[in-house]
This record gives C-alpha cells, sequence and structure tokens, in this order.
C-alpha cells in the first residue's frame, strides 16, 4: 500500500524489473536500511514520510534507480447501511425522490463536508478514504431503485463498496416472470461495471474504477451471482461476504428470507482469502452480523450451528472486526422484538468485535437515545439525546482501531427521521336526501403514521391533494374523489424548524373497487381480540380493503400482538368473520394460539405467531 498505517507488514517487489542483459542484485533503500534480493518486507513503526529506493545492477556493472515517497498515516473509513431506497414502493418505485433519498443526500453531503477534518489526536486528522455501505440498498425494487442509489452515492468525493443485502434481491413479480432474483444482475450491472450502466442519471463507471485501481478490489469471478469480494487499504484487508438467502420466501416482507445462510461458495470465498491473507489484519464487512442471539439471531441472523462454523474458521486469525447491518428498528408491529438503537456491540466471534449500525432508513428518529459508555467512550453513537447513523472506522495502526465514533460524537450533528408514511382504507357512507333514495358513497381512509418517538420528535401533519385542497389532520374521512388516478402527499413538518419529510402515494378510484373488512363476533368483542391492516394502519372495525393486505390479530387486554396472516380481500365473495377462530396468548407461559378448524381460501397459507415474553 502507498499510505500503510503504523505496524503493518509491507511488501515490496522488483519482479517486474527489466534489463537487455541480466539483473544481477537488487539493492532496496528503506528508512535508512539496505536490503537485498527481488523482494523484501518492511514494517514502519512510526508515522512520517519514507523514501523507498530500489537500484538494480545488472551483469555489465550497469546501475539504474528509482524511488517512490511512502507516507505512513493514520485514516477512517465510513460505514452507512440499509438504505432501503424504494420502501414503501417496492415494486412500484418509479425513482422518485422521497424522504429516504433526501435523507441519504445529506448523508453524502455530511461525508464530502467532513472527510478531511475527522481528528486522531488533538492535532492529527485521519481522512475518511472509503465508504463502505452494508446492505439493503434498495427495498426489494427493480432496477430503477439501486440506479436512484447510485446516482445519489455518485456524488461522493471519496470511493464507496456496496455489500449486497437481502432486500437488494429484486422484485416477486420479476422471480415469477424470471425464476430468478433479478437485484444479483442489477447489482453487477449498476455498481460493478466497467462497462454500459443501465441508469440514465448514473452511468458513470467511476466509482467501480477507483475501487480496482486504488483499493485492488476483486470480487468471486466463479460464482458471480453471490456478491463475495475483497480489497485493501493501509494495509489491513476487507473481505465482503455475501449470506443472503435465495429461497423466495420471508417471514415479514416481500423478498427472500431474513435469516443469514451459510453455504459452500461464502465459505469457500472466506478459506480462500484468510489463507491468501495469513497473518495480515483483517476486517470482514457483511450484511448479516456474526450473530445468534436471541430473539433475533435465528430469525435475522445465523444459526448457533452455522455460527459455531464461522468461529473455527475466523479461529488463529488476525479478524479483527466484523461490521454488519441487517439489525435495525422498523416500525411494523413486530418491530417490538428489534432493538431501539442497532448501534450494537455483540460478543465476539472467535477473537473477532462483532458490530452493527443503525440503519439510515432508521435515522435519529428519537428513540434508543438512553447512552451506553465503555469507561469514558461512547459505544450506541448516542450524544446529546442525537443517534448516530454514519458510523466513523479511525484505524490508527494494524491492531489500534477504534469503531465508536458517528456524525453526532464527531460534529454534534444528526440526521432527523420523522419516517412518514400513509395509512390507507377504505370505508363506505350512507347519504339521502329528500325524495331519492338511499345511496352508498366510497370513502378513503387515511392516516398519517411516522415511524419516530413523537414525544421527542413531535411533528404536524399536512396532506395535500390533486384537486389543491389540504388539511392538518392526522387521520381523515374523503369521500369526493373523482374516478380516476390520484395523487395523496403526506408531509410531516417540526413545529420548531423548517425541517420535514414526505412521501407520495398514488391511488385509483374506480366504479369496480368492491372493498371488504373483517367483521368481530360479539365473543371476539368481548375478549378484547381486534383485527389491524397493515396496510390502513387501522382497526377493521373502521375500515374496509382491496388486494393483500397483512393483518395483524391483537388482544387488548395486555395489548398484545397473537400473530399475522395475510388475506387476499380480491378474492373474498363477501365480508370475512372468523367465528370460530382461536386466538389468545399467555405470557406467564410463553404460549400462544392462533387456530381455526378451516381458513377460508383468500388467506394465505402462511401464519406467524407471536410469543409473549414471559
Amino acid at each position: 500500500p502507498k499510505n500503510p498505517v503504523k505496524g503493518v507488514k509491507v511488501k515490496f517487489d522488483a519482479s517486474s524489473s527489466r534489463d537487455d542483459g541480466e539483473i544481477t542484485k537488487f539493492e532496496w533503500q528503506i528508512a535508512s536500511t539496505t536490503f537485498y534480493g527481488t523482494t523484501t518486507e518492511f514494517t514502519f513503526n512510526e508515522n512520517g514520510e519514507y523514501q523507498v529506493t530500489l537500484t538494480v545492477t545488472d551483469n555489465d556493472g550497469v546501475t539504474s534507480s528509482t524511488s517512490t515517497t511512502i507516507r505512513v498515516e493514520p485514516f477512517s473509513f465510513a460505514i452507512i447501511t440499509d438504505l432501503h431506497i424504494g420502501r414503501h414502493y417496492q415494486e412500484e418505485y418509479e425513482g422518485q425522490d422521497y424522504y429516504l433519498t433526501e435523507r441519504l443526500k445529506k448523508v453524502v453531503k455530511w461525508i464530502n463536508d467532513n472527510k478531511d477534518s475527522v481528528k486522531c489526536g488533538e492535532n492529527a486528522t485521519c481522512s475518511i478514504k472509503f465508504l463502505a455501505v452494508l446492505g439493503d440498498i434498495t427495498e426489494n425494487t427493480p432496477l430503477v431503485g439501486f440506479c436512484k442509489a447510485k446516482e445519489i452515492l455518485d456524488q461522493l468525493q471519496i470511493p464507496y463498496v456496496p455489500v449486497f443485502g437481502n432486500h437488494d434481491v429484486g422484485t416477486d413479480k420479476e422471480y415469477e416472470q424470471c425464476s430468478k432474483w433479478k437485484g444479483q444482475d442489477y447489482f453487477d450491472q449498476v455498481f460493478w461495471s466497467t462497462s454500459s450502466i443501465p441508469c440514465e442519471n448514473a452511468s458513470s463507471t467511476k466509482n467501480f474504477v477507483l475501487l480496482l485501481n486504488e483499493l485492488n478490489f476483486q470480487r468471486d469471478e466463479t460464482n458471480k451471482d453471490y456478491k463475495n469480494f475483497s480489497f485493501s487499504f493501509g494495509g489491513i484487508n476487507f473481505i465482503g461476504l455475501d449470506f443472503v438467502s435465495r429461497e423466495p420466501f420471508m417471514k415479514f416482507g416481500k423478498g427472500v428470507g431474513a435469516d443469514a445462510v451459510l453455504n459452500e461458495i461464502n465459505k469457500g470465498w472466506l478459506e480462500k482469502k484468510l489463507e491468501e491473507f495469513k497473518g495480515e489484519p483483517v476486517i470482514l464487512l457483511t450484511h448479516h452480523p456474526l450473530m445468534d442471539e436471541f430473539p433475533l439471531g435465528p430469525a435475522y441472523a445465523f444459526s448457533p450451528f452455522e455460527l459455531l462454523e464461522i468461529e473455527k474458521l475466523l479461529d488463529n486469525n488476525l479478524i479483527l472486526f466484523n461490521f454488519g447491518g441487517h439489525i435495525h428498528s422498523f416500525e411494523e408491529w413486530h418491530g417490538k422484538f428489534a432493538p431501539a438503537n442497532a448501534n450494537i456491540k455483540y460478543d465476539p466471534v472467535a477473537s473477532t468485535n462483532v458490530l452493527t449500525t443503525e440503519a439510515l432508513m432508521v435515522g435519529s428518529n428519537g428513540r434508543g437515545i438512553e447512552q451506553i459508555k465503555e469507561g469514558e467512550k461512547i459505544i450506541n453513537g448516542v450524544a446529546d439525546g442525537k443517534k448516530g447513523i454514519v458510523r466513523i472506522v479511525k484505524v490508527f495502526e494494524k491492531e489500534n482501531i477504534d469503531p465508536y465514533n458517528w456524525e453526532t460524537t464527531e460534529t454534534g450533528d444528526e440526521f432527523l427521521a420523522f419516517n412518514p408514511s400513509i395509512g390507507f382504507g377504505f370505508s363506505r357512507q350512507m347519504t339521502a336526501c329528500v325524495g331519492c333514495a338511499i345511496e352508498e358513497i366510497p370513502c378513503v381512509e387515511l392516516k398519517a403514521d411516522a415511524f419516530c418517538d413523537k414525544t421527542k420528535k413531535p411533528f404536524i401533519p399536512i396532506w395535500s391533494f390533486d384537486d389543491g385542497s389540504s388539511t392538518t389532520t392526522e387521520s381523515l374521512t374523503k369521500c369526493d374523489f373523482t374516478l380516476g388516478t390520484h395523487t395523496i402527499t403526506l408531509t410531516l413538518k417540526d413545529p420548531n424548524s423548517d425541517f420535514s419529510e414526505s412521501i407520495s402515494k398514488r391511488i385509483e378510484i374506480n366504479e369496480n373497487i368492491i372493498a371488504k373488512t373483517i367483521n368481530r363476533t360479539i365473543d371476539q368483542i368481548q375478549k378484547g381480540i381486534e383485527f389491524i391492516s397493515e396496510k390502513a394502519k387501522q382497526s377493521f372495525d373502521k375500515i374496509r380493503q382491496i388486494g393483500k393486505d397483512t393483518v395483524y390479530i391483537l388482544k387488548h387486554s395486555e395489548p398484545t400482538l397473537i400473530g399475522t396472516i395475510t388475506i387476499d380481500f380480491d378474492k373474498a365473495s363477501k365480508d370475512i368473520e372468523f367465528s370460530n377462530l382461536v386466538a389468545d396468548t399467555d405470557p406467564t407461559h410463553s404460549k400462544t394460539i392462533l387456530y381455526l378448524p378451516e381458513w377460508p381460501s383468500e388467506v394465505e397459507r402462511l401464519k406467524v405467531l407471536f410469543l409473549p415474553k414471559r
């Protein structure tokens, strides 16, 4: 490396030297020390500039020399993860800007503005040399999601290294058409190509050329559907591993499973690179962190058996860190199992420190802002009630690396987040006039939702409609849509500043909409059993729905989530009633039951149960 850190052994190789005769002597001058041989090694133990001179002598006694300067200095690199560009749109995403693309733009600007001012001591800096993006760059979008992410990331003034995540596989629709996850191809075409890139506003190959030329980037050319790679910087070796499942099933969403998969491909790449980097410092970059801790571990990362196998591979190697993403807060009902702040330090695997970083998707949303320290060092990115999402890893020397730095601790900045979403369902209202028949009017039920701590991040909801009207209520019933396509925009505004975040939704109103609902029985009402629409974020007591929707079954005496089912309301010939449903939860014994002798055909086969904590 041209710019190694202290303690790294640097290899010098003159084997490509040429002469019209025969070279008989290779003489190296490094830091006032002389070495002989075609190759040599030297460990720089102090920061500073060093001149390295090679003099060769041929069989006629003729000599020739060349010199280079090695600058030994600390450096840093940045980590962001789980951008989820296209979230709330997924396969319908068309590349529009909204709050997640705007947040990524702000992160890119912060890195550009601060990359040369990261402090590594009283009077020293360690510039950010590259950015690692640890997967879930998109959220199950078609090609346009990858292009939008690249369009923004290409504004960085440093190279960026993308990692493949489970939400980067593409859309279910494409999988059904092609029997293949198209995201595998999009990732290559957009991020790992030196030829034409299929993105109108992000066609530059500059970043990948930088990775190849400046970071010695190498990918697994044998198994291109898997995104395993390696590169080196400053004498530190980085191994990127793709543990993403390719099975078309996910417990809580679209795409593939959330669990990590250790297979012969990623295991083989790890073994190959560990042998190549034997005795040298290594950092692992993965989407799935090397962890198996409950309750998230087996469902969202590795099984204990897989982790044991990985531990055997890492043992007796200088694997300093594993930086992962994937684990983060999320707003769905089952998000109670997720951490409020994913800047987490896990138990080591072998001697490898395992860390995750909070998602860009989550932002500094007011959740998880209780500060955690080890000694005087903040280890969860919380400073002054602000949660960090840009991790800065400072590399001082081979085994002196400080990963506990964020935008919050470096500059006191944060990336505010409301994370708005639009709850959308239907309802019916009856209207009558003197001398005319009673008519049923189809209405739209809207609810402004936010993924933030509303006590710490209060907001004003502003609804805007394409007829020019607007309102500031949190929930509303709108019955005056004309037939056709309409765009609804929800903006959440900070009452104390100019900060706001927006998201839009396109809806179709037509005469053929026949929305259905779930009617609760008297027994279910008495027992406090309620059915909640994921799409509408409201009870089916109030709304009706079309298409597929995930239904949360709750018991309100606690309240406790019992389970989820998925219903295709378009298949229902009438309103649905689960008259013989057995749904209950027992926290004392950590038991849950969700049973119906025969489920209606419109209910999909998969049901998910939630076990309460004792």
